[in-house]
């Protein structure tokens, strides 16, 4: 069960994500889920409401998985109005976008499971860490209607089709590697997605925003494109304003305290046999001082609104006294 009650005041603006969806019940405990080298403080070791959805997504992680499927279908219903509400039948665009979606939870959740079984599953880029983007973008997405006046539909705009194929394709058939020059596994996950999308009939404009969206998940294109939106007006319908919005939902996580402690330490594992000296470094202050100042970026007035950069700069602060 991911709960999204908790999600105080103080984190969200008067919003209904006081919603709960069933993704399956499960009390497991997360596995060998280690702290990293170096410790924080009293503060950043206590759990902030912001990370209960995740923490739920852990009690089912691995032994209890319910699928990407479920998991997409959850974040759905978040977005899709009321239970019992009668929503309009989406245009046709949004039907293939739709489409594509199930499709690609499917394929990631299978290419996930077969890796699982050959013991080959990256212990970051895997399907736990699409789950956790899903969730987090549509934390976002909903934080950002609320703060639209008047809201629009409570039904999902095309836009938000969009930004959620992106969000799940964006480490599609992602095998641990580290990139060799900038962007490699993105485009790779892209090229990908691509057939999938032209099975689909998506429209070639929609396929292009995508695979911006994709390429932009890239760490070196973070500041970049959080500085491109500066001073500008922030809209669902301003491609670069998804891009900071898919970007934020990709390390949201990360740069949670405590979770961003246990990937931070999965992260280092999957980079150890490729680049051990860069994995090591991850585990000290000054990697994880690196990561909240260069690539935890939330410029978004959706995270604003959730208090991350709060969380963030309180990281920072407890670092630096180390």
């Amino acid at each position: 069960m991911i709960l999204w009650s908790s999600v105080q005041a103080r984190y969200a603006p008067p919003l209904s994500l006081r919603r709960s969806f069933n993704v399956r019940s499960a009390a497991l405990s997360n596995e060998g889920a280690a702290s990293v080298s170096f410790q924080l403080s009293s503060y950043l070791n206590e759990l902030t409401p912001l990370q209960e959805p995740f923490l739920n997504l852990r009690q089912c992680w691995p032994r209890a998985w319910p699928g990407l499927v479920q998991v997409l279908r959850g974040c759905l219903l978040q977005l899709c109005g009321p239970a019992g509400s009668s929503p309009s039948k989406p245009k046709l665009a949004a039907q293939r976008l739709q489409a594509c979606l199930w499709d690609v939870a499917a394929l990631v959740e299978q290419d996930g499971h077969e890796r699982a079984a050959l013991g080959t599953e990256p212990a970051y880029h895997n399907r736990l860490h699409v789950a956790d983007t899903l969730v987090a973008l549509t934390l976002l997405l909903r934080a950002l209607r609320s703060l639209q006046a008047p809201p629009e539909s409570e039904q999902p705009s095309h836009p938000e089709w969009l930004a959620l194929l992106a969000m799940l394709a964006h480490d599609l058939m992602h095998d641990g590697r580290i990139n060799r020059e900038p962007g490699e596994m993105e485009t790779r996950s892209f090229q990908t997605l691509q057939p999938l999308m032209r099975h689909h009939r998506v429209a070639s404009a929609d396929q292009a925003a995508v695979q911006h969206m994709i390429l932009m998940t890239e760490v070196t294109q973070v500041a970049p494109c959080h500085l491109k939106m500066a001073g500008r007006p922030f809209s669902i319908h301003d491609l670069d304003a998804l891009v900071v919005l898919v970007q934020e939902a990709d390390i949201w996580v990360s740069s949670l305290p405590v979770l961003g402690e246990q990937i931070t330490q999965q992260l280092s594992q999957e980079w150890w046999v490729q680049a051990p000296e860069s994995a090591q470094a991850l585990l000290q202050p000054a990697g994880r001082l690196g990561f909240l100042r260069s690539a935890a970026l939330f410029t978004s007035p959706a995270a604003r609104a959730l208090g991350m950069p709060e969380i963030r700069q309180s990281q920072i602060n407890a670092l630096e006294e180390i």
